[in-house]
């Protein structure tokens, strides 16, 4: 509880623990939905804009899309070595940074 008596309250799903929502000040909420194995497949923040995540069978990150209010959709995109280490991230723009 805030000092203004406003509050943040949170949710969990009851199997995993899982944080599933926040609810702010304002009423507004923050959604997180998990794949099975716990990694976060979206969320969906106060503003109501998504972003979902796809992972490798490591749970190492691979693409990263971002779900905009036209439909359009802003990808980024990772490549990784056998090792899971960082080798390229491709911006939306197609601009490709190399670690």
């Amino acid at each position: 509880i805030n000092p203004d008596g406003s509050q943040l309250r949170y949710r969990y799903d009851n199997s995993r623990l899982l944080l599933t929502e926040i609810e702010n000040e304002r009423g507004e909420h923050y959604h997180l939905d998990y794949y099975a194995n716990g990694l976060i497949q979206q969320e969906t923040g106060f503003d109501g804009r998504r972003t979902a995540y796809e992972y490798d069978l490591n749970g190492q990150l691979l693409k990263k899309i971002e779900f905009g209010d036209d439909g359009s959709e802003l990808i980024t995109e990772y490549q990784r070595d056998a090792a899971g280490r960082l080798l390229v991230k491709t911006l939306p723009d197609g601009e490709a940074i190399h670690y």
